[in-house]
């Protein structure tokens, strides 16, 4: 199964002068198997980005890159059933920081791998 999502990096002020714009997306794929009666298997992934620019500065603001793996076990019939999930997010996150000097400095705030 394919999975998709996100939002349009469009501004919150549409005159254009004070405006900030988010946007994301994220793109994935997910697989099922049944590997005994009422036992079922899945596994998946999912990698996806976020973005906010701000009109007052020529740069991103910040810019959040992911990607998760997961996986999951489940027992049970459409009446009544148990799950379990497993996953876990890398993210990396970039910023464009105004220091109290007004000066901006380029900096990498989280990096997980």
């Amino acid at each position: 199964m394919l999975l998709a999502g996100g939002a349009l990096p469009l501004p919150d002020d549409w005159g254009g002068v004070r405006g900030d714009a988010f946007g994301a997306y994220s793109i994935g794929a997910k697989g099922s198997w049944e590997v005994a009666d009422k036992l079922n298997v899945a596994a998946g992934y999912q990698v996806g980005r976020s973005v906010l620019d701000k009109e007052a500065t020529p740069e991103l603001e910040s810019s959040i890159f992911f990607h998760a793996p997961y996986a999951a076990i489940s027992y049970g019939d459409d009446s009544s059933r148990v799950s379990a999930t497993l996953g876990y997010v890398f993210k990396r996150h970039h910023t464009f920081i105004q220091l109290p000097s007004g000066d901006f400095l380029r900096s990498t705030i989280a990096t997980r791998r």
